[in-house]
């Protein structure tokens, strides 16, 4: 249920961005998202130096701390026996974890000698923490990085108000405002994908995960997110 209302909430979104596109015109919604194309081009170029040093800060220490009680609860403590399993054994439990689809097949292809020698872990429990802490700093340094590079370019340049500059026939001005809106809506959406992964691990946003990961529309939303993808390439 809770799925379905996130989808009509992203449904409503799409078409308000659209309408807005319509009203304003393909001018300044180009520019708007021109301005949101650049801070993600800024952001990925900052991320890889930042998310070093996030990991070296009592953030990562906390998110560690939060992921392993997930990943200690999905395992079942009780039950050692477990992380000693054959792969099947080991994918009913990742199956198990609040996490769409596209994450779980990452975890099961590299739940290998050699992802283990990325994460510097020798257990499948130590690997799983770690490669969901990875994710979620990742996830946290991206949307912090978006947001304060966001704030320093509209302060800086104002960038927004160039648009006023611009002159195109009204109505092809309308319609494609309302295309190119449509596609900021898009951006936003997958940027908010970004946001759930960041805070995925905590109270609502691991109730939000796991509605994601059990709505067949939101999940294939989150595995295809082109920005999740680029992040796990650059940083």
């Amino acid at each position: 249920m809770t799925g379905n209302l996130i989808l009509l909430g992203l449904a409503v979104f799409v078409t308000i961005m659209g309408l807005v596109g319509y009203k304003v015109g393909l001018s300044k919604m180009i520019m708007s998202v021109t301005f949101g194309l650049i801070v993600i081009i800024l952001v990925n170029l900052l991320l890889p130096l930042t998310v070093s040093r996030v990991n070296k800060s009592s953030i990562q220490k906390k998110v560690y701390e939060r992921v392993d009680t997930i990943v200690l609860t999905a395992i079942d403590a009780n039950n050692e026996d477990v992380l000693k399993t054959s792969d099947t054994g080991k994918k009913k439990i990742v199956a198990s974890l609040p996490l769409p689809k596209s994450i779980k097949d990452d975890i099961n292809k590299n739940c290998n000698d050699l992802g283990f020698q990325k994460y510097e872990v020798k257990s499948f429990k130590d690997y799983l923490v770690k490669y969901i802490t990875d994710l979620v700093i990742k996830a946290i340094t991206y949307c912090l990085l978006f947001l304060g590079i966001s704030i320093l370019l509209a302060m800086l340049g104002h960038i927004v108000g160039l648009a006023k500059g611009f002159t195109v026939v009204y109505m092809f001005d309308s319609f494609l405002g309302a295309a190119v809106g449509i596609f900021g809506a898009v951006l936003m959406i997958w940027i908010l994908s970004i946001l759930l992964t960041a805070v995925g691990t905590h109270g609502l946003g691991l109730d939000l995960m796991k509605a994601v990961s059990s709505n067949k529309i939101l999940s294939w939303i989150f595995d295809n997110n082109p920005l999740m993808q680029l992040i796990n390439i650059v940083a």
